[in-house]
């Protein structure tokens, strides 16, 4: 999510929901890893305590042995933790495409006239929305829908050349934001196994058909990272071209992102133990 620690001078009210969502993922993610940390505290506290009376002759040798036996947290955690991190990493591109469509519904509200396009509306559409004074409200709605629809990379095509606007400003920008919603959609629609679509669209991607894709803690929240960066700018750049209703930093609690980089910084931390 995104890297900055103060609040932006304007945004529109689509990237700060982004930024909350943000902040709860990693806040969730802090919230097991120290859980999981305060666990193993106990367990090295009783070892300690443990072997403290095995020297004083108070507990049989065998009692520590028994307690470095028993795996720790951390340890069992290892286990499962390629299943957290794909769904930290879907959840990162789940929100970034979210808002993505939130800022073009936004966009279409600001300025309909770029609804203008080839898309035909029936009249018995036409008649039912303009009797209850929601006809452009109601063809936001469809056009977004539709493109909601539509992979990433077609989504880049639309509002480059339809809107005059690019999502991402570098091709390598672009090519890491799709290849990230390629691995989401293995995750989402192939429980996680790597099917030879995804080598077809990422051929550069160092596994094989069959195996269960995996993730690292620290590379989840580097993607996460980028993609915050990249909704940065391109929030500023969408108010600046189409003048889109926005929020100052005053508007709103943006105490969300003061959190963020302190909390990142833990967790990457934490998976290097």
């Amino acid at each position: 999510m995104p890297e900055q620690s103060s609040s932006p001078d304007i945004a529109t009210w689509p990237y700060f929901e982004y930024v909350k969502a943000g902040s709860e993922l990693i806040d969730f993610h802090l919230f097991i890893f120290k859980g999981i940390n305060a666990t193993d505290s106990i367990y090295i506290e009783t070892l300690r305590d443990t072997w403290g009376k095995v020297q004083e002759g108070l507990l049989p040798r065998n009692a520590a042995d028994e307690i470095l036996e028993q795996p720790t947290s951390y340890s069992e955690f290892q286990l499962y933790s390629n299943c957290l991190v794909q769904m930290v990493l879907c959840r990162y591109v789940d929100s970034f495409i979210s808002y993505l469509t939130e800022l073009l519904a936004l966009t279409f509200k600001t300025r309909p006239e770029m609804l203008k396009s080839r898309q035909n509306f029936t009249a018995e559409f036409i008649v039912e929305h303009l009797a209850s004074d929601d006809l452009i409200q109601a063809m936001v709605e469809q056009r977004v829908m539709e493109l909601s629809y539509k992979g990433l990379a077609e989504l880049c095509e639309y509002t480059d050349e339809k809107l005059g606007f690019p999502l991402f400003l570098t091709e390598d920008h672009g090519k890491r934001a799709i290849r990230a919603v390629d691995l989401r959609n293995v995750i989402v629609h192939n429980r996680g196994i790597v099917n030879r679509h995804l080598i077809q669209r990422q051929p550069e991607f160092m596994g094989q058909v069959g195996m269960n894709l995996k993730l690292n803690g620290e590379m989840a929240h580097d993607l996460g990272r980028f993609l915050g960066d990249a909704a940065t700018d391109i929030d500023a750049r969408a108010i600046a071209k189409f003048g889109i209703p926005h929020i100052g930093p005053d508007s709103v609690d943006w105490s969300c992102i003061r959190r963020l980089q302190s909390d990142q910084a833990w967790i990457k931390k934490s998976q290097k133990r």
